[in-house]
């Protein structure tokens, strides 16, 4: 039985690393231009996406599928392979008739990105950054434990930082900065 045909639409997206994302427009007219009911006898109760390699502009070899059960119209599919996708879409009403295929449209899923290392304090003394006439110079203030987690996004000048609930201040005259740094590995 035809339901649909090709009223029903993707929006791709640039996906996070291995995770697909997608959403569906949901149609509103059967293909002989009756309306689709919102409830009751017809409604749409669910959309499975199909998601596969592409030929050309065409849908390729299915890689997997989702469903959505209504009202939901976009979701995730997590752990997919980087790369290229043909996606397309399938209406299912609650009488469990199944639409044609919508429009093939096309997503990408970003390869995964590698954690930074996992860096720890390896001497103690921790540094505020002060403004000088040649730049920045590194100020002692204090103390860290060693073991203690340096983020390993930043650094500067082989410092990284840390957070500044584990520094001890060494003077009562020292104020907490806002970014404490320390030497880690």
């Amino acid at each position: 039985m035809k339901y649909l045909a090709f009223i029903l639409g993707m929006l791709p997206t640039l996906a996070l690393a291995g995770t697909f994302s997608f959403a569906v427009v949901a149609p509103t007219q059967n293909t002989d231009g009756t309306a689709i009911p919102a409830s009751g006898t017809g409604a749409i109760a669910s959309h499975r996406i199909e998601y596969g390699s592409c030929t050309g502009t065409s849908f390729g070899t299915k890689a997997g599928e989702v469903t959505l059960t209504m009202p939901t119209v976009s979701g995730t599919s997590p752990n997919v392979a980087a790369g290229t996708y043909c996606v397309r879409a399938y209406a299912k009403t609650n009488q469990g008739s199944e639409s044609v295929a919508s429009n093939v449209a096309q997503a990408i899923v970003a390869p995964s990105t590698p954690n930074p290392p996992t860096l720890t304090v390896t001497t103690p003394t921790a540094f505020k950054m002060r403004q000088s006439v040649d730049g920045y110079q590194f100020v002692k203030i204090g103390t860290v434990p060693i073991g203690t987690t340096c983020d390993a996004s930043h650094s500067v000048d082989g410092l990284n930082v840390v957070s500044r609930a584990n520094v001890t201040l060494t003077s009562r005259f020292d104020t907490m900065p806002l970014v404490v740094f320390a030497k880690c590995g």
